[in-house]
């Protein structure tokens, strides 16, 4: 009897970690589709109200992104992370110098003169 209650109690237990990580994986997913959107609206918003004196679209988005990776919540990198590869196509001489100014190497990975 003690050996049945012992088994019962390791499934439970299993798939209740099961649940955890899928609920876990589902806001994960749930989260990067918002900024996934998010960046859409904000592309589509800046291309509607660019200027030539105003910095390009991707250069605030980049600049907003690396100030929330400061933040120590893992869910939070995992999601700005993920936006940076999609992002990478729409990069500028300037949103990549905000990148590299925040690397603890950016003084070996870029020429100033760029």
């Amino acid at each position: 009897m003690a050996l049945y209650k012992f088994l019962t109690i390791m499934i439970v237990s299993v798939v209740v970690v099961v649940v955890v990580v899928v609920v876990f994986l589902v806001i994960v997913i749930v989260v990067a589709m918002m900024v996934v959107v998010v960046v859409v609206v904000v592309m589509m918003m800046m291309t509607l109200m660019s200027a030539d004196t105003e910095p390009a679209w991707i250069d605030v988005l980049i600049d907003l992104l690396m100030s929330s990776l400061s933040q120590d919540q893992t869910l939070v990198r995992v999601v700005i992370n993920s936006a940076f590869t999609q992002l990478i196509p729409q990069l500028t001489t300037t949103s990549l110098r905000l990148i590299l100014d925040v690397s603890p190497h950016s003084d070996l990975a870029v020429n100033r003169t760029v």
